[in-house]
């Protein structure tokens, strides 16, 4: 619940909040259905331990993301600055 909450915050006032969600959730929704998957994958190869390991650190480094965005969009709050809106060009028939 703390990343859809942190991407309202980040994009608040962008109109951009709406894609944003979108984005967050498609991405956890492919990391729930694909973590069983490597999981699997890494414990028939190399064993339990380096299957936990692995996702383990998956798991480290969306924390380390988590607070360096939330880092951003704090610095954002504090100057009265929105971030500039994601470039139309990039989203091609998404816009």
């Amino acid at each position: 619940m703390a990343v859809p909450a942190l991407v309202v915050r980040i994009l608040e006032g962008t109109g951009r909040v709406n894609l944003g969600q979108g984005t967050v959730m498609t991405v956890q929704g492919a990391g729930a259905a694909l973590s069983p998957l490597v999981g699997g994958w890494v414990a028939q190869l190399c064993g339990y331990a380096v299957a936990f390991f692995v996702l383990g650190a998956f798991a480290v480094i969306s924390i380390l993301l988590w607070i360096a965005f939330a880092a951003a969009g704090s610095l954002y709050t504090q100057s009265n600055q929105l971030p500039k809106p994601f470039p139309r060009a990039l989203l091609g028939s998404f816009a």
